[in-house]
């Protein structure tokens, strides 16, 4: 069927005996090299491969079984240390209570406790930290156990919050939302002047050095990062040529998306997005061979070992092994352009918000903000692989919907904060046809070429 999906468990052949699952050995992306009957064949702990089994004849691996069954919470295995992993909910709650109360004694006594606004600033932290707290017993972990569950249930908290504060802020005026963005931080919410990139062009070293500086390397770790997260090569770089092309078509727009060519396509696209996609795929790879054997800490022998191994846990338990194949149904197909279009407006909004609310570049807000949707993404991504690749995930992971709804809100409150834009040119509107009538016919082919899957193992069987 076009959503079908088959788990293979390990066999004793010689093809697959020696590729482990779950980050043990697994093959590196790609296709494979065998004869064409093997390279139907899906290698030995991936996912989505295709399949001449019935839905009823399906064999499903343990091992992705449990990550299936698990997407909400995952329990840890092998506990070694179990006081670390209970819950300690009374103590936990009584001890944050007690904080609360005793700085609010304390606070009680001082000059300015008649103060509202400073009370106000003072009581929210303490609000988002036992807010947090009780998140620890009743939010989702997720897919992941390293470093720890409750660093994804925190995770999941702040994004959360962040979720419930755009969605309260929709309520306000964009004057009264800047003013009050003022109001906690004089930097924010006051107008200041945009850096402009393109205004010489001019191909010289003193030009090329002055476009190097702290946002470079961010672009570089930020494309690693994504080359860990997607793990496709095609996707990668798919986005990273389409996010230069939304730049120039929102330059009327945002005058700071003006960038000089070789600015652009060399220092962009070719060296911070290509090598750190490649050096994310590398690491991929390794992660995929690598081989893992976890032990207790207190079965290390040495301090310094025993140091490695608390390290250590902040690395992952394992390394899934991922196959996309976009084009084998038409759900994967359309799934991975509108993980693409969510990914784009992930950093759109970013730019967006900025305009709109005076936030300055290098304030917090933007660092916060880009951090936690990296982690966030996390899970997120691992949650819609599993729902695009296997009809057993019959929704999405709350942490992929937290998300979702997340970017949502942002878009709708940057399009109430939006001021008076300039009229679209005349060339932008003719690029956005065309590009809407290309993609069309590029889909349609690439839909017609796939060919149903009954038909094309009905030609393998005649063959």
């Amino acid at each position: 069927s076009l959503t079908g999906l088959t788990f293979y468990p390990m066999t004793s052949s010689s093809s697959t005996s020696s590729r482990p699952l779950h980050g043990r050995g697994a093959p590196p992306m790609g296709p494979s090299k065998d004869t064409e009957e093997s390279s139907h064949r899906p290698r030995s702990g991936s996912i989505g491969s295709p399949t001449n089994a019935s839905r009823k004849d399906r064999i499903y691996n343990q091992e992705y079984e449990d990550a299936i069954a698990n997407l909400e919470h995952r329990p840890v295995p092998d506990i070694t240390v179990p006081w670390f992993y209970e819950s300690h909910s009374l103590f936990v709650l009584i001890a944050a209570m007690a904080l609360i109360y005793y700085y609010t004694i304390k606070h009680g006594a001082d000059a300015e406790a008649n103060d509202l606004s400073q009370n106000l600033v003072r009581g929210l932290p303490f609000v988002v930290a036992l807010y947090l707290v009780v998140g620890l017993f009743a939010f989702p972990s997720g897919p992941f156990v390293r470093p720890h569950p409750a660093f994804w249930k925190i995770v999941f908290g702040l994004n959360f919050l962040y979720l419930l504060g755009v969605v309260w802020a929709l309520f306000l005026t964009p004057e009264q939302l800047r003013n009050l963005l003022h109001g906690l931080d004089p930097s924010m919410g006051e107008w200041h002047p945009l850096p402009f990139y393109a205004e010489d062009c001019a191909l010289t070293w003193d030009n090329v050095k002055s476009k190097l500086d702290i946002f470079v390397i961010g672009h570089f770790f930020g494309w690693i990062v994504k080359g860990l997260l997607f793990r496709n090569r095609m996707f990668c770089w798919f986005f990273s040529v389409g996010w230069e092309f939304v730049e120039k078509s929102l330059v009327f727009a945002v005058p700071n998306f003006a960038e000089c060519w070789w600015d652009s396509w060399v220092m962009d696209v070719l060296l911070c997005n290509g090598i750190g996609i490649e050096i994310g795929l590398y690491l991929c790879n390794y992660l995929e061979f690598k081989e893992y054997h976890w032990s207790s800490i207190f079965d290390a022998p040495t301090l310094g070992a025993k140091l490695k191994r608390s390290v250590m846990q902040f690395t992952p338990e394992s390394w899934m092994h991922v196959e996309w194949e976009d084009m084998l149904t038409v759900k994967r197909y359309f799934g991975m352009q509108l993980m693409m279009l969510v990914c784009m407006l992930v950093d759109l909004n970013l730019f967006m918000l900025k305009l709109n609310l005076y936030i300055p570049t290098e304030h917090p807000f933007v660092m916060g903000r880009l951090a936690l949707m990296i982690l966030a993404a996390i899970p997120t991504v691992r949650q819609y692989y599993m729902y695009m690749l296997d009809p057993k995930v019959t929704r999405l992971g709350t942490q992929c919907l937290v998300f979702c709804l997340t970017i949502i809100s942002e878009d709708v409150l940057i399009f109430k904060t939006l001021p008076e834009m300039p009229p679209v040119p005349r060339e932008n509107k003719i690029g956005w046809c065309v590009f809407i009538v290309l993609y069309i016919l590029f889909s349609v082919s690439m839909l017609l070429r796939r060919g149903k899957p009954s038909q094309v193992d009905a030609s393998k069987k005649t063959q």
